[in-house]
């Protein structure tokens, strides 16, 4: 249900610009071309400079939508289990210091 709920929302950005950014930094800006789910990733394919580059990101455990733009929550207190982590916690974050831990990332529609 998840996927679907956000699959609704960034076909709603496909084909326009969109900036992809980090604790107000940001780390892409192109026009959404593609994007798509493998495995714990959500891969997204941007036109930067007339040129496709792909850029991955783990898939949020949670996220919002408003004013056309998607926010994508990776904070622990979002995980469904309560007590401990689950079994795939370091599949999704298989680097200790990954940036995305304990964040939000917001993309943005800027056209």
């Amino acid at each position: 249900m998840l996927y679907e709920q956000l699959e609704k929302h960034i076909n709603g950005l496909l084909q326009r610009k969109v900036e992809i950014c980090l604790n107000n930094k940001t780390l892409k800006t192109g026009k959404l071309i593609l994007f798509s789910v493998k495995d714990f990733y959500i891969c997204f394919t941007l036109l930067i400079n007339n040129v496709k580059k792909i850029y991955e990101m783990p898939y949020p455990f949670k996220f919002e939508y408003s004013n056309n733009n998607v926010i994508l929550f990776y904070q622990e207190k979002y995980i469904t289990f309560k007590d401990k982590k689950p079994l795939f916690y370091s599949d999704i974050f298989n680097v200790k210091c990954n940036k995305f831990l304990n964040q939000q990332v917001h993309i943005k529609n800027v056209e």
